[in-house]
């Protein structure tokens, strides 16, 4: 089960007992929210954990429904960055995106809520602008496909608290899903509905002109072939989120934990750098990076990684 000594394994690779840990049909749920069937699912075959069969049916339906969606978001913020180069738009696509354009095996891996792009904060109502001549819409869709108009107080009230403007979104069809014969609970778990027959998944984008309040991220924007963070800039960004959101906060995506923990590790970037980077934005806290960099290391002592599970744990 998804337990604090599993998530422990996890972000440390320690485990507490030498039997497999063991994974049914019932720890779906927990593992699509917090975005972790995808990396756990790599564990199918392993002496590490064991699953049972309907769990790992689940996961390669899963897997390819999500790998479709992604297929799909990733063509569309291609066609979407091509028109914002013609328009002379400073940009810089972020967040899963960007980790997806960076990393190609994630495309059947990692899952996407929506689509985030940081542009200047004077050029946000130009981009706005293309965004809606392009079809996109201030709303949502329902799980049933319909869709819900956002009213004018509530674009303008949540701009008003935001450094981003108010998500918009757009209808992206995914031809022949049908010949797959997906369970149609799972599909909409993915963000892929139907209507009149017509399957099609909700292109939502995130416009940001900050990262977050009095962050200087005027530096890192540029223009040409889908301008996207750099490593160095993807960790201190992704550390500062996981330490604020997941350990301090109330968030479960640990699909950004564990992502946050690989590219520390797999990137062989310093920490010293990663903090000498983040001065640069104006930015001077360096407790996140210092603790996520122990964890990435096992420098973490017993207790601190108890904490940080025990905690977790209690919000799944």
């Amino acid at each position: 089960m998804l337990n604090k000594d599993f998530i422990r394994f996890l972000l440390i690779g320690e485990k507490i007992s030498q039997k497999p840990f063991h994974l049914s049909q019932k720890d779906f749920i927990p593992l699509i929210k917090t975005k972790l069937f995808g990396f756990v699912s790599e564990f199918v075959n392993t002496q590490e954990v064991t699953f049972d069969d309907k769990l790992i049916n689940l996961f390669e339906d899963s897997i390819m429904i999500n790998k479709i969606r992604n297929i799909n978001l990733i063509n569309t913020s291609i066609d979407l960055d091509n028109t914002l180069e013609t328009n002379n738009i400073n940009r810089l696509w972020i967040k899963g995106i960007s980790d997806l354009y960076n990393t190609p095996d994630y495309i059947n891996l990692r899952k996407l809520s929506d689509v985030d792009i940081l542009v200047e904060k004077n050029q946000c109502s130009f981009v706005r602008e293309i965004l809606l001549q392009n079809g996109f819409q201030h709303g949502a869709y329902s799980n049933q496909g319909e869709w819900v108009t956002a009213k004018e107080e509530e674009i303008l009230e949540m701009e008003k608290k935001h450094y981003e403007l108010f998500p918009l979104s757009k209808m992206v069809h995914i031809p022949n899903l049908d010949a797959f014969n997906f369970n149609k609970n799972l599909l909409t778990t993915f963000r892929i509905r139907s209507k009149d027959n017509i399957f099609f998944t909700d292109y939502c984008i995130d416009v940001h002109h900050g990262l977050t309040f009095d962050l200087d991220t005027s530096w890192m924007l540029g223009k040409g072939r889908f301008p996207r963070m750099e490593r160095i800039d993807e960790i201190w960004y992704f550390i500062n989120k996981v330490y604020h959101e997941i350990i301090i906060g109330e968030s479960i995506n640990l699909q950004l934990f564990l992502i946050t923990l690989k590219i520390i590790r797999e990137s062989g970037i310093e920490k010293r750098d990663i903090i000498n980077r983040l001065y640069k934005t104006g930015y001077t806290n360096t407790t996140p990076i210092e603790l996520i960099y122990s964890i990435a290391y096992k420098e973490i002592t017993s207790e601190e990684i108890d904490t940080i599970v025990e905690k977790i744990e209690s919000k799944i």
